[in-house]
């Protein structure tokens, strides 16, 4: 595997952080607009219980540790065969990362 294999899974772990914090914005955005929609309008309160009960901290959590494991790889210096796979591990557990993130998003969608 060469440094263009290193560069387009380094890429593509930045991407799934754009993908995944776009997605984490969206679902903030989409959130708040809909509690001051229910607040203001008093209905269904229990809507407005089970919203206020979304935390997306554990999904800002693993976005953060994603945003960790490419900072690591973005700095490393690669000598050998071992730094490349130790690069490629990384970038693996950055994806899974974020892919953690999407699913405690996703899980509350509405």
């Amino acid at each position: 595997m060469g440094h263009k294999d290193l560069e387009k899974a380094k890429q593509e772990l930045k991407a799934a952080i754009k993908e995944t914090q776009e997605l984490l914005d969206g679902k903030e955005i989409s959130r708040t607009m809909r509690l001051n929609e229910l607040e203001a309008l008093k209905q269904n309160m229990d809507e407005v219980k089970r919203l206020k009960g979304i935390s997306l901290d554990e999904a800002k959590y693993y976005l953060d540790r994603a945003r960790e494991r490419l900072k690591e790889v973005e700095t490393f210096n690669v000598h050998n065969e071992d730094d490349k796979e130790l690069v490629l591990l990384e970038i693996k557990n950055g994806k899974d990362l974020t892919n953690q993130a999407k699913k405690v998003i996703l899980k509350h969608k509405k």
